[in-house]
């Protein structure tokens, strides 16, 4: 398991992290002023953890994917990896 990449989208003032997995599973971690919350799952692909194991993942795998998620969002918003358009008005 693996994180493969992570993206960052903001709508309606909700910042949002989408972090990939070479398993197929995406994880979604919103940001709340300093704090991160895990938000939602989805599987993608054929070969996917859900469809090979049957289950999505729980407990210790759930918080070690956040955990490496969370790492990884923190370390790219240090060295400002994210594009963050400026409003127009």
């Amino acid at each position: 398991m693996k994180v493969t990449g992570t993206l960052r989208d903001e709508k309606n003032g909700k910042e949002i992290f989408h972090v990939y997995f070479d398993d197929g599973i995406t994880i979604n971690i919103k940001r709340i002023k300093d704090k991160f919350e895990y938000d939602s799952m989805i599987a993608t692909g054929l070969g996917n953890y859900f469809l090979k194991k049957g289950k999505w993942p729980k407990g210790k795998n759930l918080e070690k994917r956040i955990d490496l998620g969370v790492a990884l969002i923190t370390k790219n918003l240090n060295n400002n990896r994210y594009k963050i358009k400026k409003q127009s008005k």
